[in-house]
């Protein structure tokens, strides 16, 4: 997963940074790393921000 995709996905979702860290279980400096790509996007967490797009699933982990 590219920065920008990564970027895409969290506001296409409409995550902030901290929500997106939140969801992920990582700190938002995390995500920010990820998007300016001064850190590569792990192969695992591709994959659950896929699992992450279903909005049911979003609720339950931010306990909304």
């Amino acid at each position: 997963m590219t920065p920008a995709a990564f970027r895409a996905w969290r506001q296409g979702l409409g995550l902030t940074a901290m929500g997106a860290a939140v969801a992920l279980g990582v700190a938002v400096s995390t995500i920010y790393r990820w998007e300016n790509g001064s850190r590569p996007v792990p192969g695992p967490v591709a994959k659950l921000c896929g699992l992450l797009c279903d909005p049911v699933t979003i609720a339950a982990r931010l306990r909304i």
